[in-house]
């Protein structure tokens, strides 16, 4: 197995896992892209069918619905993958397609009969009242029999991919538990389901959805959709580009599990005998064949309610542990100080996806389960860090970085300006020439160092890191208090010194122990002096 964006795969119960490991070794698809996929398929299953408490206990329990968002290249696998997890879904929905399509001939029939039985006690009742009378028995005939009209039998969608907003309410008022399924994205990145972020945060969150019917008049249902999406990264970096600060503000991306997979092009050997994989499918298949059988029944009788799972009192306690954990990760210069709005969500991402994975048990949920969920949680939410880093405040930083020493460096290889010093014979004041790698003037980022950089706001954060990188030092020559920027050194003992400083003596102002702590992943080979 090659697992190449270490992927929590022994988080996974043993059927998923199974599934996840067998078909990377017979596919060589990437192993993420597989692991959320078969996720996916879990939700759609499950979410007729279970649910689970908020550990909050004030808050309405929460669905196993879930978002999945995963960047693969073309010639990734992402059809082949798709169409291979979604048989038994694929096959379940033309079956109740078929039966709908039956119970719809019949009712047209019997509504045609009805109609036509209608039409005639309206004229008995219509006539008897001509006739000066009062239409009782008529009127009780006909009314019950308008009672008695025949339902319409309701149409049972569970993918939709390219679907307007209107066309996912009208459906989803039908039958609300469906998944929006697509392995080429783009229809859903250039469509109109993307520009109504307001409907797709209701249906995650659960919110009751209004539905306008002629009849009925204004209806509210609770939906449910999964999502998976799969799309190659130009077309995702096209639409940030566009949409990106509306879907990141308005937590629409938050809700996503995030995956940026690591390509295996160009590694893949062919496989023919795929015996392990089909084995674990089997395995995997005849459960979600069992939950499709539940769906149905569910479906046709809407008396049916699900199942909601409970965490055990450790379960809770670690809830309370990991979103408190949390909080100091998205403090500033922390992990993912960036991704706020996708750590809010983590803890409902964690509890659905443990919810699913005890969906068979007589128990609450246990700590354990809890814990692997967390385990899967952490991974995608170290997927978005990385991908989104480049949009954050932390990144600009960092760029600023190596801008700055870069031109300091320069400065330091190609001195300009004077220091005054006294001639040691004739005591008369002179200029000297400033020499390679000598301290200069402070002053001088502020009136020729680069431009953004030049307001002091702009510059001391990026000049702090420098510092307490370690690669700088800001010193002054008494008795004058003007700063001059020095390249830093440090002896044996990790004392910090300034190295050839124009004057002795000279004061150290600010130097890596006295300066606030610094980013974390900076490229070190940016940051030499030679």
């Amino acid at each position: 197995m090659s697992n190449l964006n270490n992927y929590p795969v022994e988080a996974f119960p043993s059927k998923l896992r199974d599934v996840i490991e067998t078909l990377h070794e017979d596919t060589f698809i990437p192993i993420e892209m597989i692991g959320s996929t078969a996720l996916a398929t879990l939700s759609l299953a499950l979410q007729p069918l279970i649910e689970v408490a908020s550990p909050y206990g004030n808050k309405k329990p929460e669905p196993c619905s879930l978002y999945f968002l995963t960047l693969a290249k073309s010639g990734e696998g992402k059809s082949p993958l798709r169409e291979l997890l979604m048989t038994p879904f694929d096959d379940f929905a033309s079956e109740m397609h078929e039966e709908y399509e039956g119970s719809l001939d019949i009712y047209k029939k019997d509504h045609a009969i009805w109609s036509s039985k209608e039409k005639a006690l309206n004229r008995n009742y219509q006539k008897a009242v001509k006739n000066g009378g009062e239409g009782e028995v008529e009127e009780l005939l006909l009314r019950e029999h308008q009672a008695a009209e025949p339902k319409k039998p309701r149409a049972f969608e569970m993918f939709y991919e390219d679907a307007t907003p209107e066309g996912i309410i009208k459906g989803l008022s039908e039958y609300p538990y469906a998944g929006v399924f697509a392995d080429e994205a783009i229809t859903f990145f250039t469509g109109q389901l993307k520009n109504n972020l307001g409907l797709l945060n209701k249906i995650w969150k659960n919110e009751p959805l209004q539905v306008s019917r002629k009849k009925e008049g204004t209806l509210r249902i609770n939906a449910y959709l999964t999502f998976l999406l799969m799309v190659q990264p130009e077309v995702f970096e096209e639409y940030l580009e566009r949409h990106g600060k509306k879907a990141i503000s308005s937590g629409f991306l938050a809700r996503f599990l995030f995956t940026e997979t690591v390509s295996t092009i160009g590694q893949r050997r062919i496989t023919l005998n795929q015996e392990k994989s089909r084995h674990a499918l089997d395995a995997l298949f005849e459960v979600i064949h069992k939950l499709l059988k539940a769906q149905k029944e569910h479906f046709y009788d809407t008396s049916k309610s699900k199942k909601t799972l409970i965490l055990t009192d450790d379960a809770r306690s670690l809830f309370a542990e990991k979103i408190n954990q949390y909080q100091l990760h998205i403090n500033q210069n922390q992990c993912w100080e960036h991704i706020p709005e996708f750590v809010s969500k983590a803890g409902s991402h964690a509890i659905r996806i443990a919810a699913m994975f005890e969906y068979d048990s007589d128990k609450n949920i246990s700590e354990q389960s809890l814990k692997k969920a967390f385990t899967i949680t952490e991974w995608y939410l170290n997927q978005a860090g990385k991908y989104f880093y480049k949009l954050s405040a932390q990144y600009q930083l960092q760029q600023d970085v190596y801008l700055l020493f870069d031109w300091i460096k320069n400065r330091f290889i190609n001195p300009t300006g004077v220091m005054k010093t006294i001639h040691p014979q004739t005591g008369q004041a002179i200029d000297v020439k400033l020499q390679p790698w000598q301290p200069f003037s402070k002053n001088e980022l502020e009136t020729h160092g680069p431009a953004r950089l030049r307001r002091v706001e702009s510059l001391t954060p990026v000049l702090n890191q420098l510092i307490h990188l370690g690669l700088i030092v800001t010193i002054s020559y008494p008795p004058q208090r003007a700063l001059y920027i020095a390249m830093a050194g440090s002896d044996n003992y990790g004392n910090i010194y300034a190295n050839r400083p124009f004057f002795t003596p000279f004061n150290l102002i600010d130097y890596k122990n006295n300066a606030s702590s610094p980013l974390n992943g900076y490229d070190l080979a940016r940051l030499q002096w030679q």
